[in-house]
């Protein structure tokens, strides 16, 4: 799969619309949650916001049973250079590594991994990170870690099939990011996703 070229249809089908689609929000989610900051942040990725591919480290299993009505936290990393963007699976290496790292014990954390770590560990902590490559010791590109809230309605089959995912962000202007609604996805792209291929 050319996936610059997938990701160049699905930016462009953002751009014809610029629209955030937006559920009302779940019971669970109050204004004290930091997950609650997309509905602040919603007129900013409509405005702002580019298409993006985001590796999911981690989600809420509900996310993986087909319900349109689900609704609920995943933890995700993206990175915004041309690498990712001509291969999204530059990511899955990082994404892989930092979820094995929730089994191992704290003493065998490297420092600059340790915060990131404690964050999947909590589950109800959505601060956002960015760990840049001179701070690694195998990767070599900076990575922005953030917590979102996934609409299953966003999704092509109503829940997650793939690890490597298109998301709209405005990195310069909110931490917040959204998975782009499966409207916006390009066929083949949509195809080898819902086969569990990405």
């Amino acid at each position: 799969m050319d996936f610059f070229k997938e990701l160049t249809e699905m930016r462009g089908s953002f751009e014809k619309t610029r629209k955030i689609w937006l559920p009302s929000p779940p019971r669970w989610l109050d204004k004290s949650d930091g997950l609650s900051s997309v509905y602040e942040s919603k007129d900013i990725l409509a405005s702002k916001g580019s298409v993006y591919y985001a590796y999911v480290i981690q989600a809420n299993t509900s996310l993986f049973d087909t319900n349109s009505a689900n609704i609920a936290p995943a933890s995700i990393i993206y990175n915004l250079s041309k690498t990712a963007e001509i291969n999204p699976n530059s990511l899955r290496p990082f994404g892989r590594y930092l979820y094995l790292c929730k089994e191992k014990p704290a003493e065998e954390i490297s420092p600059w991994l340790s915060r990131a770590v404690e964050i999947l560990k909590d589950g109800t902590d959505r601060s956002v990170l960015e760990i840049k490559a001179s701070e690694t010791e195998h990767f070599d590109m900076d990575m922005k870690f953030l917590p979102i809230i996934v609409f299953a309605s966003h999704l092509p089959v109503f829940r997650l099939c793939g690890n490597i995912i298109p998301i709209v962000a405005a990195p310069e202007h909110c931490d917040s990011a959204i998975v782009l609604h499966s409207a916006c996805w390009s066929k083949y792209f949509k195809a080898a996703w819902i086969k569990k291929e990405l």
